[in-house]
């Protein structure tokens, strides 16, 4: 398992003039001896005198043996969409996993996840055997999107995804601020992001967990979005 990393975006270039300023991140990893997971707190401070947009996205990357043929994505979800023309036409597979696949590439798709009453949600991915597999904790407060990256492409190539809590989707700034999806840190401003990272070790410990994104679904509908939410230069 990867660390995750956050990916801070620039400066806006309409405010170069105004000088670069400084915007810190800072990153503490906690757990304890034994323990079967891990927690992320990365503080974002604009140390600046001006507003400064930026992005977070976290990219977790998993493999083989908690990602196989037949493994499962699962969160409690409000939309999901596809990023692009090929993931749309993989829309109807998009929280299952296929074998990996010569020339399969990558196909993304954009999450927005319900939260419980405090803003806490789970995603979830785990085997075919529903025996092992990772949990992801955080708040939609802090991280309101998600991007699953999906790359089942041969072992030798990389057989992989992408677990991507983050502020933003994966498009590129310009169509993210028609998505209002840029948000904007105010001068002197901090902003927290927590992630908890579990391994499922266990058939009960991932039941548990799908129980859990359950309850944070609590029967509230999923809008399932067939085409992409932008439009994207056509190759």
């Amino acid at each position: 398992m990867r660390q995750a990393a956050a990916r801070i975006g620039r400066q806006d270039p309409r405010r170069d003039e105004r000088g670069p300023g400084t915007v810190d991140a800072t990153h503490v990893l906690s757990t304890e001896a034994g323990a079967q997971q891990f927690t992320l707190h990365d503080t974002l401070t604009n140390n600046g005198d001006y507003p400064k947009e930026y992005e977070a996205l976290y990219h977790s990357n998993f493999g083989p043996p908690l990602l196989d043929p037949g493994a499962r994505f699962s969160a409690p979800v409000q939309q999901v969409s596809p990023f692009n023309d090929k993931a749309a036409a993989d829309m109807g597979d998009w929280q299952t996993y296929r074998e990996p696949t010569r020339d399969y590439d990558e196909t993304v798709y954009n999450v927005v996840p319900y939260g419980d009453e405090n803003g806490e949600t789970l995603t979830v991915l785990h085997n075919a055997a529903g025996d092992l597999g990772i949990s992801l904790g955080y708040n939609i407060q802090q991280l309101p999107v998600f991007s699953l990256w999906k790359n089942t492409d041969t072992l030798g190539q990389g057989y992989v995804t992408g677990l991507e809590p983050g502020t933003s989707f994966a498009y590129n700034r310009s169509y993210q601020r028609a998505l209002n999806r840029v948000p904007t840190i105010a001068a002197k401003e901090k902003r927290q992001f927590d992630i908890t990272y579990t391994l499922l070790a266990d058939k009960a410990a991932v039941d548990k967990a799908l129980q859990q994104v359950q309850s944070i679904q609590h029967e509230r509908p999923t809008e399932v979005r067939k085409t992409p939410l932008v439009d994207l230069p056509k190759h």
